[in-house]
């Protein structure tokens, strides 16, 4: 008969703490004892929720599978005890487990891993749609110019700042989709100036994330 497994280590929390923070390098396994903890993760400044665990539930098991970084935070909602299975322990228990089953296991944790990252990837499609839905807003207001080979210019601070207040977003979260827009020629800098090189594909762009598309004001 298999002897049952002995939990030495128990992890104390006070409400507020965190076992671990996303892309955290550590690898250590937790069983909630008593408690419960939030799990989240954030993406573009915003935190999503992707569970409650209470006691008995299981947290950090991916990466202590397949050694990646933790792929999101888990934060005490309580005082909250938590046995704490290390790197090592884990080791020599899974030493025990039939190779087909160690096989199964880091399969589970890399489709996983495999599905937060499509999360991820659609979460930046639809940032860059916001992003260009607001850059489309700003091209018909009286901050910016029409030039005379079809673009539309516009002081590259005015519109960082107009993204930023309309879509609640951080600068480097701006930043990063206004260099997407300049890989496909889309947005072009100089001196100061941002250039709207095709404004038609931008509109194309920012409807693809509106409900309904808008009509074009008239210009």
């Amino acid at each position: 008969m298999n002897e049952p497994i002995k939990f030495q280590k128990v992890m104390v929390c006070k409400k507020g703490d965190y076992l671990f923070k996303q892309y955290d390098e550590t690898k250590d396994l937790y069983i909630i004892k008593s408690g419960q903890v939030r799990v989240y993760k954030v993406e573009g400044g915003v935190e999503i929720d992707l569970d409650v665990i209470g006691v008995g539930g299981i947290v950090g098991e991916i990466a202590i599978i397949d050694g990646g970084k933790r792929s999101a935070s888990v934060v005490a909602l309580e005082d909250t005890e938590a046995f704490l299975i290390s790197e090592d322990d884990f080791a020599g228990v899974s030493a025990k487990i039939p190779d087909w089953f160690q096989k199964i296991a880091f399969i589970l944790a890399h489709r996983l891993r495999e599905a937060d990252a499509k999360i991820d990837r659609n979460m930046e499609t639809d940032k860059l749609g916001h992003v260009a839905a607001a850059i489309s807003l700003i091209s018909y207001s009286d901050h910016c110019q029409a030039l005379e080979n079809g673009m539309y210019e516009i002081g590259m601070k005015v519109m960082e700042n107009e993204v930023v207040d309309l879509l609640n977003i951080k600068y480097s979260d701006a930043t990063a989709a206004f260099e997407k827009l300049q890989k496909q020629n889309l947005l072009r800098f100089e001196k100061g100036k941002a250039i709207i090189v095709n404004r038609n594909k931008i509109d194309e762009i920012a409807k693809s994330v509106l409900k309904t598309p808008a009509s074009t004001p008239e210009t």
